[in-house]
């Protein structure tokens, strides 16, 4: 919050910086209180912005049958697994050794919220 000459003031966020809010808080590793105190965010603020977030991330889902089309670069392909990640929702995402890594944060970033 900012402080004004009346008292104290509540801090406005854009759009896009609430998804970059987010975006710090799922890459941070912390929980959301730990998160939103260490960097001066109200809690209760950051439940919100994700609550929102997971709401139009399951609406664009349900609106295109939960499939996105994604055009990426061709990654090389070989045996065995390098990674694999899991959700807890079931989905497993395994990766080759060839995979680039520009590929991998490209293919991250773009299934966010799925």
């Amino acid at each position: 919050m900012k402080e004004s000459k009346e008292g104290w003031q509540r801090q406005r966020y854009t759009a896009t910086e609430r998804r970059q809010w987010i975006e710090r808080y799922r890459q941070s590793g912390l929980t959301q209180a730990k998160f939103a105190r260490e960097h001066g965010l109200n809690h209760g603020t950051l439940v919100q912005w994700l609550c929102k977030a997971r709401k139009e991330s399951s609406q664009r889902k349900s609106e295109v049958g939960g499939f996105i089309e994604m055009t990426l670069p061709a990654a090389k392909v070989c045996k065995g697994w390098a990674a694999e990640l899991a959700w807890p929702d079931g989905k497993v995402l395994k990766l080759s050794a060839g995979v680039p890594p520009g590929w991998v944060a490209e293919l991250l970033t773009r299934t966010e919220g799925i």
